[in-house]
């Protein structure tokens, strides 16, 4: 309904109301629209119990309908005006915000997430409200039988399976390519023409590279899977008055959750009863602390979920304290079923590289039909034979195609997977490899990323001095010291536990991390609260934002101790904890210590204030700063990815304040100014003006998930290749769209793994890096290769054109073409596909990925060197037929020098750049090396193995023929190379080279 007017949306309404059954003295109506509304079916409870000759009413938003008792008599029809009256005034549809807007635009056609707006909503109501929506009692939960009902209706509570590819999607993506389909159409000809040894060779050649893809990427899909099963887990409720541990898929809306410590929340739903209760939601929101809940309804209708203070949503664990709460959602009606959908409905961009393979292999394709046509129309017009010419087309077909490629670049690219998981990475797709050095931004989330989603206490201000990183050491300290009573009222204003056996601090993640720091500190915990043992607690509130804990020793000896929100505890405070003794606190000293307090906060410490007395009266003790620590190696890994010029941003659910302190530590902006923006102001801003804020934005605080889809989307469509890590349910749908998913941790939620391309197992960034510099040596490898392929393949062509166009000359038979891309393709190809990395290439920025994987440039450079290989066979072809004639021995000399060639430019193709002839320069590729020394063994077999002989064609070799080719391939080489240093000298080369002030990737 939304955009219409309100009248249209009332008139819409009054059509959808219809009488369900009606006996004297009792209506029922169907409402449509009211279902899984709860603000809407309270606030029409409110107005049908307010109509005259109504003596009962009960509103159903769980299932849509309106239950009257009334006078007997009373016309239906008069009802259902009445209904449609107050329905129509509860109707209030919200403003439409840019990203409910962008969300439709990019899903018009894709299926939508489940409607979820009651779960905006139910943190409005009071909870008598909610219990009457619901339907359920507030004490004593739904009854056995009701229980097993709503379970029929709502089905169980589980969220949708990820789609994962079968083992017959995999495999058939190994064959969706142009070129796959040009070489098996090409075995099809041979087959029909009679040549079934030409199709047997070629169709294994196909099937060698998918069999090889398929294993890789069937085994990644299946290791991953293995990481993100999801297991049902107990719940506690209380059904029919009695509270019962049942499955997780068992719970249904109504359904009263008994929340305690260490509980997980199995679905949404609202606080009903809340004792000192706080939950964290980091998974959800990216907020690290333990958040307060409580009961209380809330006033507006659109606070983001991170201010749902009242609410509990699935993902989420309770930390402290205790209550109840009423299920309002269950499976993929909760938040994070919802965020999983929005996830479902964003595709997922290619990599560059495939993106370029895709495009090279329908070019080679377009190509190869191209030259075909030109040679069977020049050789049959010349006089040759229709079924030879054919025969010809289909070797040509060989030529022109690659057929190496798609072997070289998953070989590449499987291997490149195998050494990430040696670094601890899991990769899901042999492209996400790839698809890592081509980032040129990426999006980090901070709780759990670049932070390690814990509390620590890391810095300690005591009395009125300035604080200090550096931990204050009980056992150095008399018992009087500031010191000493600072670390013990952190130890005694506690319920923390103290770490039991093979585990650390029981309770919040603040209290948790206090107590560590006096444990490190050197006290004893427990012998310090059997001296001091607790009496009587005062817990915070809205109101007094502190702790009071009142502690009695063996004497009699009362000692009080406080903690909590600095100012206030401050304000309690008469005077000032010293090494000599105590001092009144002076205005100037209160100044001096507030001063200190808001420093701190600055510096985006979450600020506690200490103090201790004898009840009557408080010793200002300091101030101990807690922060989610960054991780050790984040600040390396940002400033190695400002190397290599890739940008990296922040996007945190966490306040701006505590974001940019993070971002200040780590040096996230490195030599730029750090800009900063609140996610609330992307509500009102246009989507144009976001894309250009978004290459201008290092931190993105107070994002909600949506938003977090939003800016990801913002920047590709700035044209940037966009990589996103994330560890939560909140980051799902960024991971989804951006153009590489990167999940942190393998404890991470079992969403944001789902979606990833790259699972960093062990938590460590230093894997982002890892896979940036393994990416962009793959791309640059990958690219060397198919230079090389290119330029040879191409040469290929030239030689049969010749020949063509050369009045009675023999052609190469397709079994040659076969055997010559056997062996000058896939062994020199994969040779110079593992080169090892080069020392610029993580000092280097990425590749632009408009850019195609090989420029017009360097397209004209494989032209002319093609040129070159050529020109040196067909001198030693016209050699050939001058001293043999047409024939078999002219073929075995052409072969063997275009063969020489070809393999001698292997070496050639591994710089961008002329590097002056050296053995070093020259052989420094071991694998390279061993691979031409193989090739060249291979072409041994047809020389002096007979049957091989015969299966192509030719003729031995004679000694002089050896000497000929020797000179044909080395010269070839020889002119390449003098072509190579005068385009070095005019700066005329590849990418690399022409960056400003760098070396091309390949310099030695």
């Amino acid at each position: 309904m939304e955009g219409l007017p309100i009248d249209a949306v009332a008139e819409q309404a009054s059509d959808e109301i219809g009488l369900i059954h009606a006996i004297p003295g009792r209506l029922r109506f169907r409402v449509g629209g009211l279902r899984r509304r709860p603000d809407r079916a309270a606030a029409l409870a409110r107005r049908l119990q307010a109509l005259p000759d109504v003596r009962e009413s009960s509103v159903s938003a769980l299932t849509g309908s309106v239950t009257l008792r009334c006078p007997p008599g009373l016309p239906a029809d008069a009802l259902q005006r009445r209904i449609s009256a107050a329905w129509r005034e509860t109707l209030d549809p919200p403003p439409r915000s840019l990203g409910a807007a962008a969300a439709a635009e990019d899903s018009a056609d894709a299926p939508h997430a489940p409607a979820n707006e009651d779960a905006r909503t139910w943190h409005t109501l009071s909870v008598a409200d909610v219990v009457a929506a619901l339907g359920t009692d507030g004490a004593s939960g739904l009854t056995p039988e009701e229980a097993r009902s709503r379970l029929q209706r709502h089905g169980q509570n589980r969220l949708a399976e990820p789609r994962r590819a079968s083992r017959l999607a995999i495999a058939g993506r190994q064959f969706a390519n142009l070129p796959t389909g040009l070489l098996a159409g090409s075995a099809v000809v041979s087959l029909a023409t009679g040549g079934v040894l030409d199709a047997a060779v070629t169709l294994a050649v196909v099937l060698a590279n998918a069999g090889l893809g398929f294993v890789t990427e069937s085994g990644a899909e299946e290791a991953i899977a293995r990481m993100t099963a999801r297991r049902p887990y107990r719940v506690p409720v209380r059904r029919g008055g009695a509270e019962i541990e049942i499955d997780s898929l068992e719970v249904v809306p109504g359904d009263l959750l008994s929340l305690r410590p260490d509980v997980l929340v199995a679905a949404d739903a609202r606080i009903l009863t809340a004792d000192r209760l706080t939950a964290n939601e980091a998974l959800l929101t990216g907020e690290s602390e333990a958040q307060p809940k409580s009961a209380a309804a809330l006033a507006d209708p659109r606070l983001p979920l991170a201010d749902h203070d009242n609410m509990v949503h699935h993902g989420s664990f309770i930390v402290t304290g205790r209550g109840s709460a009423a299920v309002t959602a269950t499976g993929q009606a909760t938040e994070l079923g919802r965020i999983e959908a929005m996830a479902s409905t964003a595709a997922t961009p290619e990599t560059p590289l495939s993106r370029d393979l895709g495009r090279l292999g329908r070019q080679l394709v377009l190509l190869s039909l191209t030259v075909c046509g030109v040679v069977f129309v020049a050789g049959f017009l010349r006089g040759h034979g229709l079924l030879q010419m054919l025969k010809s087309s289909v070797a040509l077909a060989v030529a022109a195609v690659p057929e190496g490629l798609p072997t070289i670049a998953t070989t590449t690219l499987a291997i490149g997977l195998r050494q990430m998981r040696g670094h601890g990475v899991a990769i899901r797709r042999l492209q996400a490899v790839e698809g890592l050095g081509a980032m040129q931004v990426l999006c980090l989330d901070k709780t759990g990323t670049i932070t390690e989603n814990r509390m620590q206490a890391a810095a300690f201000a005591v009395g009125g001095e300035a604080a200090s990183e550096h931990q204050p050491d009980a056992r150095e300290m008399d018992a009087t010291a500031p010191g000493r009573r600072l670390l013990e009222a952190a130890a005694l204003c506690s319920e923390a536990e103290p770490p039991g056996a093979g585990g650390g601090p029981r309770g919040s993640a603040t209290e948790c991390a206090l107590l560590e720091a006096a444990l490190a500190a050197g006290l004893d915990v427990t012998a310090l609260r059997h001296c001091w043992p607790t009496r009587d607690v005062r817990y915070r509130d809205e109101t007094h934002r502190y702790m009071v804990t009142r502690h009695e020793g063996d004497s009699g000896v009362p000692r009080t101790a406080m903690k909590g929100d600095p100012r206030q505890v401050l304000e309690l405070c008469a005077s000032l904890a010293l090494p000599a003794g105590s001092e009144p606190l002076d205005e100037a000293a209160r100044g001096r210590i507030a001063a200190e307090i808001d420093a701190m906060s600055g510096r985006g410490f979450r600020v506690l204030g200490f103090a201790d007395g004898d009840g009557d009266r408080f010793d200002w003790l300091g101030c101990i700063g807690l922060k989610d620590p960054v991780r050790p190696e984040a600040r390396e890994v940002i400033a190695a990815l400002h190397r290599a010029g890739v940008r990296p941003l922040m996007i945190t659910g966490d306040q701006a304040a505590t974001a940019e302190a993070v971002a200040h530590e780590i040096g996230l902006s490195g030599n730029e100014p750090l800009n900063v923006l609140d996610a609330r102001a992307i509500d009102r801003m246009d989507a144009e003006v976001l894309v250009g804020l978004a290459r201008r934005t290092h931190v993105f605080a107070r994002v909600p998930p949506s938003r977090k889809l939003d800016i990801v989307r913002a920047l590709q469509r700035s044209g940037l290749v966009v990589g996103m890590t994330g560890d939560g349910f909140n980051d799902a749908p960024a991971l989804k769209a951006a153009d590489i998913a990167i999940a942190v941790g393998g404890g991470g939620a079992t969403a944001a793994r789902d979606v990833a391309d790259a699972i960093i197992e062990n938590g460590d960034l230093r894997g982002i890096v890892e896979g940036v510099e393994q990416g962009r040596t793959i791309a640059s490898n990958i690219r060397k290769a198919v230079h090389f392929m290119i330029s040879t393949n191409l040469s290929e062509i030239l030689v049969v054109l010749a020949e063509t166009l050369n009045p009675g000359d023999q052609l190469e038979s397709p079994m040659e073409m076969f055997w010559l891309n056997l062996v000058t393709d896939v062994l020199p190809g994969l040779g110079l596909a593992l080169e090892p990395p080069e020392r610029e290439v993580m000092s280097l920025p990425p590749r632009d990925p408009k850019e195609p994987i090989l420029t017009m440039r360097e397209l004209r450079h494989a032209g002319l060197e093609s040129f070159v290989l050529s020109g040196g066979t067909m001198l030693a072809h016209f050699y050939g037929l001058s001293r043999y004639g047409p024939g078999p021995h002219t073929r075995t000399l052409t072969l063997t020098s275009l063969v020489t060639a070809q393999l001698l430019h292997a070496f050639a193709c591994r710089f961008d750049r002329f590097v002056p002839l050296g053995g070093r320069a020259l052989f420094g590729n071991r694998t390279l090396n061993r691979a031409v020394g193989a090739s060249f063994a291979l072409q041994t077999l047809p020389l002096f193995f007979p049957p091989v002989r015969r299966l192509l064609g030719i003729a031995p070799a004679r000694p002089m023929d050896f000497a000929i080719a020797a000179l044909a391939g080395a010269g070839a080489f020889l002119v390449n190379e003098t072509l190579l240093a005068t385009w070095s000298r005019r700066g005329d080369t590849g990418w690399a080279a022409r960056l400003p002030g760098q070396r091309g990737i390949g310099m030695q």
